[in-house]
């Protein structure tokens, strides 16, 4: 079994999880800080971020559901508001698709 198999960022499926959105905070080559937010099947969102250089497999340590949150959209507008930088304005483009697509999904 691969690592990615069980992962929730590659293999979503096997949490019973799809993935809605996606916000990358890094704008470096090497590295990745990677809020994802994920659905179930009856409307429960979660969500976790993970960041490092590009060895480690991003969300490697998330195992449980222990390891996720429940994210609001107030969480995750104050997280982008604080963490996407001038420099990156494809980054915060992309962070605002992915709030809309939340609300249409339903997420307050």
């Amino acid at each position: 079994m691969s690592s990615h198999d069980h992962n929730v960022y590659y293999a979503p499926e096997t949490w019973g999880l799809k993935s809605v959105g996606e916000i990358e905070y890094s704008t470096r080559v090497c590295e990745f800080d990677t809020r994802v937010i994920w659905q179930d099947g009856v409307g429960n969102f979660f969500t976790a971020r993970d960041k490092g250089c590009s060895c480690p497999t991003p969300f490697g340590d998330f195992n449980t559901f222990e390891d996720l949150e429940i994210p609001t959209l107030k969480i995750l507008i104050d997280e982008i508001n604080n963490n996407i930088k001038d420099n990156s304005m494809g980054n915060l483009q992309t962070a605002m698709l992915v709030i809309d697509k939340l609300l249409e999904l339903g997420l307050r």
